[in-house]
């Protein structure tokens, strides 16, 4: 992700491009090695997506205080922005990543702003597989920002 530095905590943006979207248990496989994937300039999305006939019907955030444990060690491998809801602490981020803030409750909203989508490894494990979403005009607000400032605080 390529994060225009003007980005500050508060800020509501409309975001277009692509996310990684996993939620608990790719992260522990991708943070144990059982799963190699190159997280440089990439932005996660904690989510677990609903399918139904090849088709997202909803995908909504997970709360992001559930998946703070493993947030440093992806900010290490060079993960640029979490996308999820509720409190983050600003430390998890290191100064080097942003924590985006998405609706929670309008996950069939949020999936019109899926303009494409795949799997991209572990598919037997539904929606808690790793995906690739291409959003467009998908609504964030900046929660923490690179300076360490939160919406929180």
């Amino acid at each position: 992700m390529k994060e225009p530095l003007t980005l500050r905590a508060g800020d509501f943006f409309s975001f277009t491009g692509e996310v990684l979207v996993f939620r608990d248990r790719l992260q522990k496989l991708l943070l144990e090695n059982r799963l190699r994937r190159n997280l440089a300039e990439t932005i996660v999305y904690y989510c677990g997506p609903v399918l139904r006939e090849g088709r997202i019907l909803s995908c909504g955030p997970t709360t992001i205080s559930r998946m703070e444990e493993g947030i440093p060690g992806l900010v290490e491998r060079g993960v640029r922005g979490f996308i999820g809801k509720g409190r983050l602490s600003p430390s998890s981020l290191k100064k080097k990543a942003f924590y985006f803030m998405t609706v929670g409750g309008a996950g069939a909203c949020l999936a019109r702003k899926i303009s494409s989508f795949k799997v991209l490894a572990r598919p037997g494990l539904g929606p808690e597989a790793l995906y690739s979403f291409s959003l467009r005009e998908f609504p964030l607000l900046v929660a923490v920002d690179l300076t360490g400032k939160s919406v929180y605080t």
